[in-house]
């Protein structure tokens, strides 16, 4: 029994230490990655950028109606007062 679980303690203990190493690592290489500039933030904006990009597509898609509708009022506002205001300093 005893030499069960100093397998187990040893198994837990290394677990233990590889999880700490890739923690340590993983540390250290999102240090490196706000701090070293390689090209990364190219890279990194250029798919931020998309990922607006697809987002607005996305949203225009599904909302695209209540756009037009929105955009085809407003427009026919503001030229009613455009054709309003002509109308009114022309005639007096």
């Amino acid at each position: 029994m005893n030499n069960i679980s100093t397998k187990a303690a040893l198994f837990l203990f290394d677990a233990k230490s590889k999880f700490g190493k890739a923690k340590d690592y993983l540390g250290r290489k999102a240090k490196s990655i706000v701090k070293e500039e390689n090209g990364d933030t190219n890279f990194i904006s250029i798919i931020i950028i998309l990922a607006i990009v697809l987002l607005v597509a996305v949203a225009f898609m599904i909302f695209k109606d209540q756009i037009i509708g929105w955009f085809n009022g407003t427009t026919q506002t503001f030229f009613n007062q455009t054709d309003s205001a002509a109308s009114y300093t022309t005639s007096h």
